[in-house]
């Protein structure tokens, strides 16, 4: 029975197959191909083997995360004794916190599994459901002619990659200084500018002369402060829609804005053309003003409050979402979401600052901790309301469930040189928005295009089977080695995976499949309803 990434990838595991007794058949996975086995004789030494695999319980039920294909199934009575059998004696179940959560590999003959569970199972259900977990990638038969996982060797994507976002830094200037500031408090250390008419046209022609098969493609209006550039953005509105009316695709856009230059005149832009957009604000005034501030040192909470409340109250065309970034003293998680969602913002969302070890906003260690608890807290918040089919709107939970429900596969962390680009006010094309004015990773220009070869160095250089520390970690196909730009700026190294939040990362991503299943369970269909929609 095929799979798709949907509800039918998370059922009982004696329903995994279509007829559960025919031997030599498989499900199979949207992303891992399974030779084909034929049981022989069963007396012989062929046996099992446990694959890498997280197992967990729930509410009483237990469920076993497969990581090679980040795929989430239930097992039955059956499904867990089996692999309990092939876990060494005495090993102790992993911490979500370690990388590695298979005990070492220890090899069992069918001839002792199946003895073994025959007093409490039929024969035929034993067989049955060691093919289901073989087939679902949670333990290896060995001793067969032709089996095993088919495990190509890493590939790059093919070239040329199409583009589906541009992230345009329309204003090269920002009227806020934030401290904590990636861009330099806007201007990314070059001297302020704005994106001309001329540029802004070459980006979104380069788009979709770029965007391959995609039907939808999107552009990111950012900065500095995008909305110091406004006419631009007008303008551009305009002429992508006419472009892409005439290319057969549509344009989506979107605005990352601290709020300071919304008008009702430009809020009613903003909503007339279905722009959505997230506003930077980091939560009740004590924290938002302790580091945005403009260049004065004054804070900007008092100034934004009522234009944000305008924006909420008129802008219906799009979900408006609040990002809060937590800095060294604002730490107060649930305070700050509330406080954002009394506002009436749809999703609120959180991130760790990106920040150099000895910077003076730096999440401490105990910190980092701290934030974990308020989101565990939160998370669990998000699983009540999901039952009985609310959305909480914590953008964070729902970003992991996301992922978990398509079972992605991810080879890289994010689509960063990939199918998104930033271009600088210039038209400078790189890596991603907050690599912007970097020489080192500029990657060509929407006027000559794309520097495909430096593109396909960094893509092979990224590659998640390059980074060294990855590669028996079961979040590996989520995490991807964590953000290319917090490695840069934490480690001066592109390619390093984030190491400093590997364990915080693990279990983040733990309470992402605790979650899951305890929506998944009772309620499948909020993931139809609220998870797959989100931001239409």
């Amino acid at each position: 029975m095929s799979q798709s990434p949907s509800i039918q990838s998370f059922v009982p595991l004696s329903r995994l197959l279509a007829t559960p007794a025919t031997l030599g058949e498989f499900p199979t996975s949207p992303h891992t191909s399974f030779a084909p086995v034929v049981f022989g004789d069963l007396t012989d030494r062929p046996g099992a083997e446990l694959s890498e695999i997280r197992q967990f319980r729930i509410g009483g039920k237990s469920y076993v995360f497969v990581p090679a294909v980040t795929a989430i199934f239930g097992l039955d009575e059956l499904g867990s004794e089996i692999l309990e059998l092939l876990r060494p004696p005495q090993a102790q179940s992993a911490s979500a916190t370690e990388a590695v959560q298979t005990p070492a590999t220890r090899h069992v003959p069918l001839a002792e599994i199946i003895p073994a569970l025959q007093p409490r199972h039929h024969r035929s259900d034993i067989v049955a459901a060691i093919k289901e977990l073989r087939g679902i990638g949670a333990l290896r038969l060995v001793g067969f002619r032709e089996e095993g996982l088919n495990s190509p060797a890493p590939q790059l994507p093919p070239m040329p990659f199409p583009q589906r976002t541009l992230v345009l830094n329309v204003a090269n200037d920002c009227n806020l200084g934030c401290s904590y500031c990636f861009a330099a408090q806007g201007d990314y250390g070059t001297p302020k500018r704005m994106m001309s008419e001329e540029t802004a046209r070459r980006s979104v022609d380069f788009l979709l002369s770029n965007s391959g098969n995609h039907k939808t493609v999107t552009v990111v209006f950012f900065g500095g402060e995008p909305l110091m550039n406004l006419k631009l953005i007008r303008g551009l509105v305009d002429y992508a829609n006419d472009a892409g009316a005439k290319a057969g695709k549509e344009v989506e856009f979107t605005m990352t804005t601290n709020a300071t230059y919304l008008t009702r005149e430009v809020i009613d832009f903003l909503s007339e053309k279905r722009i959505g957009v997230s506003v930077s604000i980091d939560g009740p005034k004590q924290y938002h003003d302790l580091r945005r501030t403009y260049k004065s040192g004054n804070g900007s909470y008092d100034f934004i409050r009522p234009r944000v409340l305008d924006l909420l109250n008129r802008h219906k065309t799009r979900p408006i979402a609040a990002r809060a970034t937590l800095t060294h003293g604002v730490t107060a998680v649930q305070e700050c979401f509330w406080h954002l969602k009394e506002m009436g913002f749809h999703e609120v969302g959180f991130a760790p600052v990106t920040s150099a070890a000895q910077d003076e906003f730096a999440l401490t260690h105990d910190e980092m901790w701290q934030v974990m608890d308020e989101f565990r807290q939160l998370a669990n918040l998000y699983v009540e309301k999901a039952i009985h089919n609310q959305h909480l709107g914590f953008s964070n939970v729902s970003n992991i469930l996301s992922e978990l429900h398509a079972g992605v596969v991810k080879a890289y962390p994010c689509g960063a040189g990939l199918g998104l680009l930033g271009v600088g006010a210039d038209g400078d094309l790189y890596l991603c928005h907050r690599f912007s004015e970097s020489r080192e990773h500029r990657m060509g220009s929407v006027r000559e295009g794309l520097d495909e070869a430096k593109q396909e160095q960094f893509l092979r250089q990224a590659h998640l089977s390059r980074k060294s520390g990855c590669q028996l970690c079961w979040v590996r196909h989520i995490c991807s080695g964590g953000c290319h730009h917090e490695a840069y700026t934490r480690h001066g190294a592109l390619h390093t995976p984030n190491a400093h939040y590997c364990e915080w990362i693990r279990t983040w991503i733990d309470i992402g499949l605790d979650c899951y299943a305890r929506i998944m369970d009772p309620n499948p269909f909020f993931f139809e309803k609220f998870i797959d929609k989100r931001g239409a």
